[in-house]
């Protein structure tokens, strides 16, 4: 039983230390301008596509009258600019969203009119 253990032991650290004398080699190439462009598109290209695919967005486009096939076609003949500017502000976009927002302004103006004496909302 020892023995069969010190084997094992013996194999396991002779496989661990030769495991740095395999070579593994990485392939890299400098690529272009206009490939790395293609890519940062490509990537652009589907995270337009990925949010039109959301159900609620599609429900919108439809509310709204238009076809979300139509939007897909639109969004693929952006150019690459435009698209990357699409991508990078699509979360930031007012759809459906800014509840918060707008109940915070509301009790802003709500405090400066208070202050400034126009209405009295917090008796004193």
């Amino acid at each position: 039983m020892n023995r069969k253990l010190a084997k094992l032991a013996l194999a396991a650290l002779l496989g661990t230390a030769l495991l740095p004398l395999l070579s593994f080699s990485a392939h890299a190439e400098i690529i272009s301008t206009q490939e790395a462009a293609a890519i940062e598109s490509g990537q652009s290209l589907a995270s337009v596509e990925a949010w039109l695919a959301r159900d609620d967005v599609q429900s919108e486009l439809a509310s709204l009258g238009v076809d979300p096939e139509l939007a897909r076609l639109r969004a693929e003949a952006l150019s690459p600019e435009e698209l990357e500017e699409l991508a990078g502000r699509i979360d930031e976009l007012p759809a459906g969203a800014g509840a918060i927002e707008v109940l915070g302004i509301t009790f802003l103006v709500l405090i400066v009119l208070e202050l400034v004496g126009v209405i009295n909302i917090f008796n004193r």
